[in-house]
């Protein structure tokens, strides 16, 4: 089920960046998009990080900061002022960031739980998925 999910988000994200490559230049860009999903890219890097050495406590507290940061980013992304081929770009990037931020959650879950293999694992997948998201989105611009 994992892998199923893991092959639907990856086949998502090329999808919006296959289908966006037309509409780049729009001109309707945030310029702090960027600055966020490397903040948030960061942030999971960190966490993994981190959750290699066992360290539970971490992962938690990386995953909370990943998630507020998330949380503004599907904002600004969902703000962008766009036209409707654009706006499917929205909707999937919104998407992504929403099934990272339900890895972030569950690593964070599992940090508290002291499950430190299944909170490892849940922030691989929130790290995977937001490298995608990003490589999307500068795909995309």
């Amino acid at each position: 089920m994992i892998r199923l999910r893991s092959v639907i988000i990856v086949g998502l994200v090329l999808w919006v960046g296959i289908a966006t490559a037309g509409n780049a230049g729009t001109g309707n860009v945030d310029p702090t998009i960027l600055p966020r999903f490397e903040q948030v890219q960061r942030l999971a890097q960190q966490m993994v990080e981190h959750g290699r050495h066992g360290h539970t406590a971490e992962i938690v507290q990386y995953a909370n900061e990943m998630i507020r940061q998330m949380e503004q980013l599907v904002a600004a992304v969902g703000a962008l002022d766009a036209v409707v081929p654009p706006k499917k770009r929205q909707a999937m990037l919104q998407a992504v960031l929403r099934l990272a931020m339900g890895d972030a959650t569950a690593a964070a879950r599992l940090g508290e739980a002291h499950d430190p293999r299944a909170a490892m694992a849940a922030a691989r997948r929130a790290a995977f998925q937001i490298k995608r998201a990003r490589a999307a989105w500068e795909a995309a611009q």
